[in-house]
């Protein structure tokens, strides 16, 4: 699961995710692509833009994982 740390960026794994890391989001029991980004036009944080079409906004729910983890829902 990934959180937010002390200077507001989100970390998975150990790791702080940056504009354009590539991660896999959990929507509906699906493994789905995306790539990290910040918004500082409209939603003045973090979104996954979703590989195929589409925005998610993250939030401490959002289920992700590094590509090809093979881990489950």
């Amino acid at each position: 699961m990934a959180f937010r740390n002390s200077r507001g960026r989100w970390e998975l794994d150990g790791d702080e995710l940056t504009g354009g890391s590539v991660v896999e989001v959990n929507l509906g029991g699906h493994w789905i692509g995306a790539r990290v980004e910040y918004d500082n036009d409209t939603l003045k944080d973090y979104c996954l833009l979703l590989n195929g079409g589409g925005t998610l906004l993250m939030s401490q729910t959002t289920k992700l994982r590094r590509p090809g983890n093979g881990a489950r829902a």
